[in-house]
């Protein structure tokens, strides 16, 4: 049986105003084969949908993922931790400019 955690907020960005949205969903005690064939589906999808991806063929398995959107760039890192089962997805926003007291 898998658990899972969802967290996400704003985080600082290079400007006073600007900030990106980065959003973690992190699974637990998962099927490691299982995992593996998603990491390997994405970086194919990923990179057919026009991302930039690096899928290195050692250690962890992972993919990482970027493209231009906006101001800035989106990014993806999908990534498997093979010794403790933990399977995580972060997502970052490109740059965003965001009103005092939002």
């Amino acid at each position: 049986m898998c658990s899972s955690d969802l967290r996400a907020g704003w985080t600082t960005g290079p400007r006073p105003g600007l900030e990106r949205h980065e959003a973690t969903w992190t699974l637990l005690a998962v099927d490691p084969v299982a995992a593996t064939g998603t990491i390997d589906g994405a970086a194919r999808t990923l990179g057919e949908e026009g991302w930039r991806v690096l899928a290195p063929p050692d250690g962890m398995p992972r993919v990482l993922a970027g493209r231009p959107a906006g101001n800035g760039r989106e990014e993806l890192d999908l990534v498997l931790v093979p010794a403790t089962g933990r399977f995580f997805l972060t997502v970052r926003s490109a740059l965003h400019r965001l009103e005092a007291g939002r």
